[in-house]
This record gives structure tokens, C-alpha cells and sequence, in this order.
């Protein structure tokens, strides 16, 4: 398969790797900025382009696309229509309406669209997910997951909330989509700041669950980037913690306990791989289906409500 990246800034870079990695199997052969002539360094062979060069090559199959989220609507909607199939980079929108129009064209278009939500992959949460999965903590009660940030070295888009939504979407949508898989539904939204410039959601879930979030991109720079999922059962618990380089996965159940390192893995070239499989099976991604996405956006955007308000929020 032939790959375009649309965006050549880190994500891009980051995308255009994983394909690399792939390789025979998949080949970067296009990059598009936003103006003038691009490069990659992890597919120094593609050619620089625009949008519409892309769509009208019919040798290329695959665009993945890595711009600004208010851009997503109007790129995913162009490239379905010219057939190709399309790695959309989280979060899905900026609105829950752009949302709603981006599920609607996924689900009729005969190409294929997988949303990017690339901690579904990470080694760490797929242990505790499997863990989940096969009954050995019981039925899920609670779940928490942070996500930190120093506050150098993000693009500057993305202090525009009006283009990026704010952390509450474009960082911490991955915590709400890890809540929503682990305990289904939210409808109710509670959110606070913290002392360090963070905030802290509880979430509220239909089957009774209760998720907590911790989210924050303006730690001091020594502060190593961090994150971490715990999920505690009827019949036991797992913690996945990662920063600054090293993570672990602490399990208790059946009445033992167990403390091991995780290998941080490929989760982005594990991510393009399972989207490669869906596209020579016809099948529709699990694992980044846009209207799972959907529902963390809006889980996201009422976070950002609440924290705005003081006030709870309640999801339909």
C-alpha cells in the first residue's frame, strides 16, 4: 500500500515512521504541508505535494492524516470521497457535530477510517485491558487515567483552544476513551483544577462505575512526561504507570501479586498494522472506531464544560 501524510510536524513524522517500519508491506510516497515544500526524515523518498495531488493519484491507497483537529472534517471528507482510506490522528473533532458528520461518513463510505487513539496499542493498557477482558479482576468498579505533560515543546497551535479544543480534548480524550472502553457509558461529568494547573474529572458511568482523570500539559519542563492507568475490580487491580522512559504493570488478583516491567513496544506501527488488516479484510476497525472516538470527544468536551462552570455536567 501507498501512504500520503498530510502534516509534516511531529505527528506526521511520527506516523511516517510507523509506515517505514512496515515496509515492504507499506511505503510513504507523499507528504503535504501547509505551505511550500516539505520533507519527512522518516520517509526521506517521498515527494513534497498538496491535497489535491494526492487524491488524484490513483496509486496511492492510504492517507494519514495529522493536522489540526479543526482541519479533520473537511481532509477526511475529501479523501473518502477520492477512495482513499484514511488514518485520521486523534482526537476525531473539535465539535461534537464535525463528530457526528465524520462517524456518518466513515460508516458509508466503502473505504475504511480508523481513528488514531494509539494508547489502545501501548503494551501497558493492553495488559490491563486483557486483564479485564478475561475475568481475573471481576467486574470493573473503578478505573483512573493521567496524563502529564511539561509544558515546553508542543506546537503552538495547540495553546489555541479554538484549534486544538484545549488539553481536555487533544491530550486527555486518550483517558476518556480508556474510561469509556473499561466502563462503558458516562452521564454524569464532574470537574476541578488543580493546585499545579491540572485538572481532575470524575466520571460518572451508567453501569455504575466511577472514572477518575487527571490531565495537564504545563507541568514544569523537569517534570517527565507520564502517564497512568489503575483499574480495580471485585476480585483484584492493575496498575500501568510510565514516565520519564521506564513503566510497570502491578497486578493483584487471585490472591497474588506480581510487579513487572513493560517493554514500551511500537503502538504506532502496531496501530498502522491493525489498520493494513482491516483493509485487506473489509472489516471495521475495534480499535479506533470513530464512533467510540466520538464518544470521547464528547465526554472531552463536557470535561472542559464542567471545569469551565463548577458545575456537574449530565451526558444523555
Amino acid at each position: 500500500m501507498r501512504v500520503a501524510v498530510v502534516g509534516a510536524g511531529r505527528m506526521g513524522e511520527t506516523h511516517a515512521a510507523a509506515w517505514s517500519a512496515l515496509a515492504p508491506e507499506a511505503e510513504v510516497v507523499a507528504v503535504v504541508g501547509r505551505r511550500g515544500p516539505v520533507a519527512l526524515e522518516a520517509a526521506p523518498a517521498a515527494r513534497s505535494t498538496d491535497l489535491l495531488g494526492v487524491l488524484r493519484d490513483p496509486d496511492i491507497g492510504i492517507v494519514s492524516i495529522c493536522t489540526p483537529t479543526g482541519t479533520h472534517l473537511e481532509l477526511t471528507e475529501r479523501a473518502l470521497a477520492a477512495g482513499k482510506h484514511v488514518l485520521l490522528e486523534k482526537p476525531l473533532a473539535l465539535t461534537a457535530a464535525e463528530g457526528e458528520r465524520l462517524v456518518e461518513l466513515g460508516r458509508r463510505s466503502r473505504s475504511v477510517l480508523m481513528v488514531a487513539h494509539v494508547v489502545r496499542f501501548f503494551p501497558g493498557s493492553v495488559a490491563v485491558r486483557e486483564l479485564v477482558e478475561q475475568g481475573r479482576l471481576g467486574a470493573v468498579r473503578e478505573a483512573r487515567s493521567d496524563r502529564l505533560a511539561p509544558a515546553d515543546g508542543r506546537p503552538a497551535w495547540l495553546d489555541d483552544e479554538q484549534r486544538s479544543g484545549g488539553f481536555l480534548l487533544d491530550l486527555a480524550v486518550h483517558d476518556f476513551d480508556q474510561l469509556l472502553l473499561l466502563l462503558g457509558p458516562a452521564v454524569r461529568v464532574e470537574a476541578r483544577h488543580g493546585a499545579d494547573g491540572t485538572a481532575e474529572v470524575t466520571v460518572q458511568h451508567r453501569g455504575g462505575g466511577v472514572g477518575h482523570v487527571r490531565a495537564g500539559w504545563d507541568l514544569p519542563p523537569s517534570f517527565p512526561f507520564s502517564t497512568l492507568l489503575e483499574v480495580t475490580g471485585e476480585r483484584g487491580s492493575a496498575r500501568y504507570a510510565a514516565a520519564g522512559g521506564s513503566s510497570e504493570l502491578v497486578v493483584d488478583a487471585g490472591g497474588a501479586s506480581s510487579r513487572t516491567p513493560v517493554d514500551p513496544g511500537a503502538p504506532y506501527t502496531a496501530q498502522a498494522r491493525v489498520f493494513l488488516d482491516c483493509i485487506r479484510s473489509g472489516a471495521r476497525p475495534v480499535h479506533g472506531d470513530p464512533a467510540a472516538s466520538l464518544a470521547a470527544v464528547r465526554l472531552a468536551i463536557a470535561a472542559r464544560e464542567a471545569l469551565a462552570s463548577g458545575a456537574a455536567v449530565e451526558l444523555a
